[in-house]
């Protein structure tokens, strides 16, 4: 399967699709690292793969406006994304240089 349906890169609806996902499950917060397999999101296709750790970790960084770089010490970003009709704000926490580099994705609806 072409890695670009849609218009969009599989990393790119990959992470859309994972925060959707977080917000119909009421998931408060999600974890993702370079040595578990990425979770299955419900709106990719059943036979498309599965985006690499470093692809969807450097697209959270450009969603939260930080530099898809190796960062060496911890940083925090913040995503700002309209889901179900409504403002979710995401703060993400990214960790380069530990032993299992790891993304952790907290998810709240904005104060209105």
């Amino acid at each position: 399967m072409d890695d670009v349906t849609l218009g969009y890169p599989l990393p790119i609806r990959y992470a859309n699709f994972m925060l959707y996902d977080m917000e119909r499950e009421n998931t408060k917060s999600l974890t993702i690292s370079e040595s578990k397999p990425l979770p299955m999101v419900s709106g990719l296709e059943s036979d498309s793969p599965l985006p690499e750790f470093s692809k969807v970790r450097n697209r959270l960084k450009v969603m939260s406006g930080l530099n898809p770089s190796t960062y060496q010490e911890p940083v925090t970003g913040t995503i700002t994304i309209l889901i179900s009709g409504a403002q979710h704000i995401a703060k993400v926490y990214f960790n380069d240089k530990a032993d299992d580099p790891f993304c952790l994705i907290e998810l709240k609806k904005k104060d209105s």
